[in-house]
């Protein structure tokens, strides 16, 4: 046979084979890209869902009391006690870092540095001296197992101002 007859055959194979290869690639990487974007909403799953598992559980209620303690001499007159208790009803250890209390009594603002690891069911009691108020605010600040820190608004009690 002639090479004039050979040459466009072979070219016409060699393209119909480089065509294919180029088809099959082109599947395995459209298959690999559906693949790693499996992976990746995996992975973003089980992370929100361990990131919700170590999220505390914690409740804090505060209840304004008169205070019991004589006042300090020479200090502002200070009636009331605000007791905030601070419980852990999740199932990991979380760590009470601090509990700061605003009220409008004079711009007061108040912190309490803790550092106590509670445990499940355990609970912890900050109390703060406290002027004649119509509105306070009690932010407790923890962190948790794996280091993220948190903030509470403490809910007050039932039928306190």
């Amino acid at each position: 046979m002639n090479l004039n007859v050979w040459l466009p055959v072979l070219t016409a194979a060699l393209v119909l084979v480089s065509a294919y290869y180029a088809w099959t690639v082109h599947k395995l990487l459209r298959t690999t890209e559906e693949m790693v974007s499996a992976t990746k909403e995996m992975v973003e799953t089980s992370l929100k869902t361990y990131i919700l598992s170590v999220v505390p559980q914690a409740v804090c209620q505060t209840v304004i009391r008169a205070a019991t303690d004589p006042q300090p001499a020479g200090g502002p007159t200070r009636p009331f006690v605000a007791e905030t208790t601070i419980t852990n009803l999740g199932p990991h250890r979380l760590r009470l870092t601090r509990v700061r209390l605003e009220s409008d009594s004079e711009g007061e603002q108040v912190r309490r540095f803790v550092d106590k690891w509670l445990v499940a069911s355990e609970s912890e009691v900050v109390r703060f001296p406290l002027g004649e108020s119509n509105h306070i605010k009690v932010f407790v600040h923890f962190d948790d197992i794996a280091s993220q820190s948190h903030v509470v608004i403490a809910q007050q009690a039932p039928g306190q101002p």
